[in-house]
């Protein structure tokens, strides 16, 4: 994967837990033997966990999405300020530099350059890198930017993402009316680059019907 000391991933504890996936940054590790994270940081506190307890864990390196299982070292009990967890036995990655598209047709909310209120568009189809919209009325031209606001569900656990793009395609279909537009999300955070990844590996392996 080639991770770096300090890189931000993606923790997904048990379900029974009830918190869904939470970001942590990588310390360290001990190659065959146990992986070190930050503890996960909560509005209630930090992430308890107990040892044995298993979790997914999931990194985004700019070009390729990987995913783990591991098993927690240690419990998250003070003094402990690290997350000990046990080395992945098998790392499961793809490759999204092409970045592949999928059907969505999920509700959004956008923003359009100089505008103050949002207008509903339908996210027809999304990648890690950009997006189609499609809107009865037309968003804006080649070039501007807009702030795009959606929600989705990833393995049962609903996440929300706000992104700004920049139009590079924009056109009427001649048979619905209907306007479409190609967006490039523009400059995302670490945190939704993983959420975005996340989304195209869910429906690469797991839904490979909804390719677009």
């Amino acid at each position: 994967m080639r991770l770096k000391v300090g890189d931000l991933v993606q923790v997904q504890p048990p379900a029974e837990i009830g918190v869904g996936r939470v970001s942590a940054r990588v310390v360290g590790w001990v190659e065959g033997q146990s992986l070190l994270l930050t503890i996960p940081q909560l509005p209630l506190g930090r992430l308890r966990l107990c040892a044995g307890e298993r979790m997914v864990v999931r990194a985004f390196t700019g070009r390729s999405a990987f995913a783990f299982s591991c098993t927690t070292l240690r419990g998250t009990a003070r003094p402990s300020d690290y997350l000990y967890l046990s080395f992945p036995d098998r790392i499961d990655g793809v490759d999204v530099r092409s970045s592949p598209r999928f059907r969505l047709k999920a509700p959004a909310r956008v923003t359009p350059a100089q505008a103050t209120e949002s207008v509903h568009a339908t996210i027809d189809n999304i990648g890690s890198t950009g997006a189609m919209l499609v809107c009865e009325t037309a968003l804006g031209a080649v070039g501007e930017v807009m702030q795009i606001a959606f929600d989705v569900v990833l393995h049962d656990i609903p996440v929300s993402l706000a992104l700004r793009a920049e139009i590079k395609t924009a056109d009427r279909a001649a048979d619905s009316g209907q306007y479409r537009h190609g967006v490039y999300f523009f400059e995302p955070s670490r945190n939704d680059q993983l959420v975005l990844a996340a989304l195209v590996w869910f429906n690469m392996y797991e839904n490979p019907g909804l390719s677009a």
